[in-house]
């Protein structure tokens, strides 16, 4: 799958990632088994738990940056005795050695944006109060599924504080004003 057999296979170096299973029990059933079923979002959640070269917990420096093999970027470092990734102390059993490098078992998937749906996107943003209207006027499940696109092209010329979030069923841009349909507009003005 996805072409991890050749590389992982080859005379590189890696740092595996392993989530343990009590990190996958953690993950809600229907998330799990939408990225299992996606073939993208797998591959990208694969990719995210593997780290360019080979890192033995005694290497690692305190805020040092590591690329993944699907190209982001995880902060792995120290807190104490406990190593670290994005500032959390989730590394369970560390310095497992393979003929093609290391391996730390971890105790949360990391899961990347590009495997998540805009629904989860937006809920792990500060924009909770849309997405609890969203919820309340029965959108939640056009954010949350598969079964279409969501590729939002125009803001209305609003300004967007950030753009090109890509989700699993579209991309998110996030703007800093509600956008009102026109009747919302005209009701205004009375």
């Amino acid at each position: 799958m996805s072409g991890l057999n050749t590389v992982l296979e080859g005379d590189s170096q890696f740092t595996l990632l392993a989530p343990t299973n009590e990190a996958f029990e953690k993950i809600p059933a229907e998330t799990l088994n939408r990225i299992l079923g996606d073939p993208k979002a797998l591959r990208d959640l694969l990719n995210k738990h593997i780290l360019k070269s080979a890192m033995c917990a005694e290497t690692i420096i305190v805020g040092m940056s590591m690329e993944t093999l699907g190209g982001t970027s995880l902060e792995v470092g120290c807190s104490g005795d406990m190593l670290t990734i994005n500032g959390k102390a989730i590394i369970s059993n560390k310095d497992i050695l393979a003929t093609n490098g290391v391996i730390h078992f971890i105790d949360e998937l990391l899961i990347p944006d590009s495997a998540k749906t805009l629904f989860e996107l937006a809920e792990e943003s500060d924009v909770s109060t849309a997405i609890d209207l969203f919820r309340q006027a029965g959108l939640h499940s056009h954010l949350s599924g598969n079964e279409w696109k969501n590729n939002v092209m125009n803001v209305n010329k609003e300004p967007v504080v950030e753009a090109d979030i890509m989700a699993t069923n579209g991309m998110v841009h996030v703007i800093t004003t509600i956008l009102q349909p026109p009747w919302a507009k005209f009701h205004d003005e009375l």
